[in-house]
């Protein structure tokens, strides 16, 4: 496991299999699940699928996205490669999906600090156009 600027962050691939993890979705490069740390840390683990990317390949990406920082863009805060399992885990935002703000709020509710949810879709929608590249 790589880690990213979050020196609070302690913890290994085991620990994260240890532990329960709820399916928040599934999207063309994989499922996104929210994991409960045996610390009461939350964070949200994205396992990525079918993504045929060389170590070297791989970690050049994750080192560029993770020193992306924008106010609109989750921080990657670790990473994990092995041949068979390339996992990216970030902070846990308890504000919800971008579907859910978009359809489940009427639009006057939507604040600057009600857009956290916004930053997992662009780090994310930023790691697609890496790879389709």
């Amino acid at each position: 496991m790589v880690f990213f600027e979050a020196p609070s962050l302690a913890f290994d691939l085991e620990d994260l299999l240890r532990v329960f993890a709820e399916v928040l979705g599934k999207g063309a490069f994989g499922t996104v699940y929210r994991a409960v740390l045996e610390d009461a840390t939350t964070v949200i683990v994205k396992r990525l699928k079918e993504v045929n990317a060389g170590r070297r390949d791989f970690e050049q990406q994750m080192e560029l996205l993770g020193r992306i920082r924008h106010d609109n863009v989750v921080e990657l805060c670790a990473y994990y490669y092995s041949k068979d399992e390339k996992l990216l885990v970030y902070d846990y935002y308890s504000r919800g999906s971008v579907s859910n703000m978009l359809h489940g709020m009427i639009l006057a509710d939507i604040s600057p600090s009600s857009c956290h949810s916004h930053k997992f879709n662009a780090q994310f929608g930023i790691l697609n156009l890496q790879w389709a590249s």
